[in-house]
């Protein structure tokens, strides 16, 4: 039997089918970050019954292609050494993923309490990058290829959230950045272990899953203290992800269609003042506006993007 890919929908109440994965986001969600705009929910609907579990601290479903998974860390365990804290929630993914059955990551966002805390190698965000390069340098992750990924400063904990499949998905670089996996050492004792997009395709259907972007070139943060061109300068990286996606695919870019952008700004007043920045992507598609710190000081604004792929039919 032919594969499926898992359908996705972002609404403002409730799904009322069953679904993969049901993700709120604001005060009492699952996603631990204040929701300043956009629909509240996202929902990963899969095919057929949905099997559910856990595995060690590691919460799953299934539904025979497609695998959701969840892990949270403690704020006091994640806070006392981020490093082993995230090695060890990453190797409990690498298991649980194993157990289910999915051979291939396809997507993770991370949300990391005090993401910037710390100086130099000390800052929690260097640490979790370590953590985990250890924990998929162990389980052979780093050669065999990087999925895409997120990673946004919360109030306090470590929470982890994953799809994976049956189906390999196939690494997009941006030719305007250098690979994150390539950034010199002055960027952490590990360099970021991502991505810039992934792309799960089963014939003419997929997912383009982008990692969170901002106003990087090179490896080398832009527009410091200009909010309006660090925006745009990412809304130059997502292009470029998604030419080169495109290419990748062997189809125009057009082929590709928007269904979620996720903004996320490090100062939620940032966010009023520049709202028309984010009314240009929601004319786009359903887009939630967050209030989640990003991963360098001199930075303001992420935004990460999930794209539909749909080929035409071929002609006889």
């Amino acid at each position: 039997m032919a594969s499926s890919l898992p359908h996705y929908s972002s609404t403002e109440s409730p799904p009322a089918a069953p679904t993969l994965a049901t993700l709120r986001h604001g005060p009492g969600g699952a996603i631990p970050l204040p929701l300043l705009h956009g629909p509240q929910w996202d929902a990963w609907h899969g095919h057929g019954a949905v099997r559910r579990g856990c595995h060690g601290a590691v919460q799953w479903a299934d539904d025979g292609e497609t695998v959701y998974l969840h892990l949270q860390v403690a704020d006091a365990d994640w806070a006392r050494d981020p490093a082993a804290a995230t090695e060890a929630a990453y190797r409990a993914l690498e298991s649980a993923r194993q157990a289910c059955g999915a051979p291939h990551w396809w997507r993770l966002w991370n949300y990391l309490g005090g993401i910037l805390e710390g100086e130099g190698d000390a800052e929690r965000y260097r640490q979790f990058t370590l953590g985990r390069y250890r924990a998929w340098a162990e389980a052979g992750q780093i050669d065999a290829g990087l999925p895409a990924a997120t990673a946004i400063g919360c109030d306090q904990g470590l929470h982890v959230f994953a799809l994976a499949g049956r189906i390999p998905a196939l690494p997009v670089e941006n030719p305007r950045q250098t690979s994150a996996w390539r950034y010199p050492r002055a960027y952490g004792i590990q360099p970021p272990s991502f991505a810039r997009a992934s792309l799960v395709r089963v014939g003419d259907e997929g997912w383009l899953f982008v990692s969170g972007t901002a106003s990087i070139v090179g490896f080398q943060s832009c527009h410091e203290g200009d909010l309006p061109a660090q925006f745009a300068e990412a809304r130059n990286n997502l292009d470029a992800v998604l030419a080169a996606a495109a290419q990748r695919a062997g189809c125009t870019v057009a082929a590709f269609r928007p269904r979620n952008f996720k903004l996320y700004w490090s100062c939620a007043p940032d966010a009023v003042r520049h709202r028309a920045l984010a009314d240009s992507l929601s004319t786009l598609a359903p887009t939630q506006v967050l209030h989640g710190t990003v991963c360098r000081r001199e930075l303001a604004v992420e935004i990460e993007a999930l794209y539909s792929l749909h080929l035409p039919p071929a002609t006889a």
